[in-house]
């Protein structure tokens, strides 16, 4: 069907039209057909009424759903020739009309709605915060740190965004894998416990307790075991995987601390770090000594007490938490 402006009666057009989908070109267009004589007045203005009465908050959103255009015309066709129909011929032409309309704009709905992304939930936090996910998996997040996921998480997938430092305890779900995503590269794990550390806008560092974790940029990916650090080096998009690594601080978590071979001056720091204090060596050249040891949930005098004695040394108080490490003045 043609009319004097060289317009085809284009159903899909007027659907997008209608459901806001259509540009200005192809508005104008339509706007222009429909006030070209009296039936396309008609017509439009029954197919509006239509499209109104039947809005796209009917339509569902199910990925399984897909508008059947086939199965409508037969519909329309068996009630528009029964012979117990009394529908005039125009009438029964604008109920098939209507009938496709109807279908494709519940395309165009749909389709719209996979293109829309999903709805965030963020949390920023400025002090440390245990947070329960919907699939059972647990966060701890350290403070200063920033945590986004979608609303409807575990519905479809278990993926989330973080910036800083986080714990995980993952609920085991070989169907649905969890996804830690910072930076430009994803952690990918099963069911495991493991601590992210994306604090440096350059680096990512993952430290695996228990489980197995996959840390993925691109085609390269490694497989971390309990005990093992995988880092990711943003700049060169370099992956490398470190065995024992020299210190787990999870202070901030559950008040732990674990050094292993580490040189006094890093123990120092964290230490200082950790409690808010500010611990000196006397003996600058004592920095490098290697030391092992395991704090958890001591004070800062116990802390104090079992350096002195790891490294033969005693402590001074120096002021309001300042403190100086001392050759053992005993011996």
């Amino acid at each position: 069907m043609k009319e004097e402006s060289g317009f085809h009666i284009d159903y899909e057009a007027i659907a997008r039209v209608l459901s806001g989908e259509a540009d200005a070109e192809e508005e104008r267009r339509v706007q222009n057909w429909a006030q070209e004589n009296h039936d396309n007045r008609e017509l439009f203005a029954s197919l509006k009424l239509m499209w109104e009465e039947t809005s796209s908050e009917h339509f569902t959103t199910d990925p399984s759903f897909s508008p059947d255009t086939n199965a409508a015309w037969e519909k329309v066709k068996l009630k528009t020739t029964s012979p117990k129909s009394n529908i005039r011929p125009i009438r029964r032409w604008l109920q098939a009309v209507a009938a496709i309309i109807i279908f494709i704009a519940a395309g165009i709905s749909y389709f719209r709605s996979l293109n829309q992304p999903p709805q965030m939930v963020e949390h920023k936090v400025d002090h440390t915060e245990k947070l329960a996910l919907a699939d059972g998996s647990v966060v701890h997040i350290n403070s200063g740190s920033d945590i986004r996921y979608a609303k409807d998480f575990g519905k479809k997938d278990r993926k989330v965004e973080l910036k800083g430092e986080a714990f995980f305890e993952v609920e085991p779900d070989t169907s649905k894998p969890f996804i830690v995503q910072s930076l430009d590269m994803d952690i990918r794990v099963v069911g495991t416990s493991f601590n992210v550390l994306a604090n440096n806008p350059d680096s990512v560092v993952v430290s695996v307790e228990t489980g197995k974790v996959e840390m993925r940029f691109e085609n390269g990916f490694i497989l971390l075991h309990p005990g093992e650090t995988g880092v990711y080096y943003r700049n060169g998009h370099q992956l490398f995987k470190r065995g024992e690594i020299p210190v787990i601080n999870q202070f901030w978590r559950d008040r732990r601390l674990v050094f292993r071979k580490t040189p006094l001056q890093e123990v120092i720091r964290i230490v200082n770090e950790s409690y808010g204090v500010h611990i000196q060596l006397e003996n600058p050249e004592m920095r490098d000594q290697p030391i092992t040891v395991r704090f958890r949930d001591q004070d800062l005098q116990t802390v104090l007490e079992v350096l002195s004695a790891t490294l033969n040394m005693q402590y001074e108080t120096t002021g309001p938490d300042e403190f100086l490490l001392i050759r053992n003045t005993n011996e």
